[in-house]
């Protein structure tokens, strides 16, 4: 993680081998334009699922 010059271990709670995970899972950060589109990819926002007039908010994924 200090070659690659990432600081997500310095996240309370992020040990190196949580940053590592991170960083594996998403790749090249620079393929998201923005860092609403990383937590969409994360499915950490939520969308709206409805039929009928009828709906909820859920977590995408």
């Amino acid at each position: 993680m200090q070659k690659l010059d990432f600081k997500l271990n310095t996240f309370t709670g992020i040990d190196d081998v949580t940053a590592s995970a991170i960083v594996a899972e998403i790749g090249d950060i620079a393929r998201f334009t923005s860092a609403d589109k990383l937590a969409k990819y994360a499915g950490l926002t939520p969308s709206q699922m409805s039929s009928g007039g009828r709906g909820k908010d859920r977590n995408q994924r």
